[in-house]
């Protein structure tokens, strides 16, 4: 029998003098002091880009990959006392975008990482909708995979991240042509299994056709705003 620490309590509270919203993860039980961790943000950098086939109602779509910036103090740049600012501008000036966890573009996802106790007080950070699942005397990290999907296609949408570029894209598309073509040159290869890769080979191409006319009717509504002329103030000439 399984016991869990529940993904999520949504219920919002409120540091008096910083007024900041903190998840806090609803738990069954005390986490062992292994499973501690230390906070963290989300980055992206401009290639980190993925084709996820469960996407889009099952269509498929390129959603952004993520990497962390942990705030351990004294490691990679951060500071003792965990202040993560040199981190962060060294991730930026190689190209990353963080994700600020304030940001209101995030909307629902604000402040993404949740937080659950471990023995010794210490603590144990994670996205927010993920939990950990005890089985017998072992602890798994339980990731929520339809959760985590909504959250990066939000990010992608709100234009949290830049647009994925068409030099990324076709890279991505060359590579998956070739594995589906080494794979039709095999004889032992059964041919649902070509059929597979082919069929995401076309769905890459649809998703990203979707793409370039969603950004193109953005940036048509962008200028047409744009263009307008000033405002009458009804002063005279």
């Amino acid at each position: 029998m399984a016991s869990r620490v529940k993904p999520i309590n949504e219920t919002q509270r409120f540091n008096n003098t910083e007024r900041v919203v903190e998840k806090v993860i609803e738990q069954e039980l005390v986490l062992p002091r292994s499973m501690a961790n230390q906070k963290f943000k989300y980055v992206h950098y401009l290639s980190a880009w993925r084709f996820f086939a469960d996407a889009d109602g099952g269509k498929g779509e390129f959603l952004p990959q993520l990497g962390q910036l942990i705030a351990k103090p004294s490691a990679n740049g951060v500071l003792k006392d965990g202040n993560m600012e040199p981190l962060i501008r060294g991730s930026v000036l190689k190209g990353g975008t963080v994700i600020d966890d304030q940001d209101p573009r995030l909307g629902k996802y604000q402040y993404y990482v949740g937080r659950a106790a471990c023995e010794g007080g210490r603590r144990r950070y994670s996205f927010y909708a993920d939990g950990v699942v005890k089985v017998g005397e072992e602890y798994r990290h339980d990731h929520n995979g339809e959760v985590w999907l909504a959250f990066l296609k939000h990010i992608k949408d709100a234009g949290i991240v830049p647009a994925m570029s068409s030099i990324v894209f076709r890279s991505r598309l060359q590579a998956m042509d070739a594995r589906a073509t080494k794979l039709a040159s095999k004889e032992k290869v059964r041919q649902s299994v070509v059929d597979a890769a082919e069929a995401k080979l076309t769905a890459m191409q649809k998703a990203w056709d979707k793409d370039v006319k969603h950004h193109a009717a953005a940036a048509k509504s962008k200028a047409v705003r744009g263009t307008r002329g000033p405002i009458n103030t009804g002063a005279g000439a």
